[in-house]
C-alpha cells in the first residue's frame, strides 16, 4: 500500500508543477500579446 501512495503522490506532484508550467505560459503569451498590440498602436 506505501508503493502505490508513493507513487500516487509522484504523480500529483507532476501534475501540479505541469499546471504551474501551463499557467505561467499563458500568462506570459498573453503579457506579450498586450506588448506586441500596445506597440502597433503607437
Amino acid at each position: 500500500m506505501g508503493k502505490l501512495q508513493e507513487v500516487e503522490g509522484i504523480i500529483k506532484g507532476m501534475l501540479m508543477t505541469l499546471d504551474i508550467r501551463i499557467g505561467t505560459d499563458i500568462v506570459v503569451i498573453k503579457s506579450s500579446l498586450l506588448l506586441l498590440n500596445l506597440v502597433r498602436c503607437y
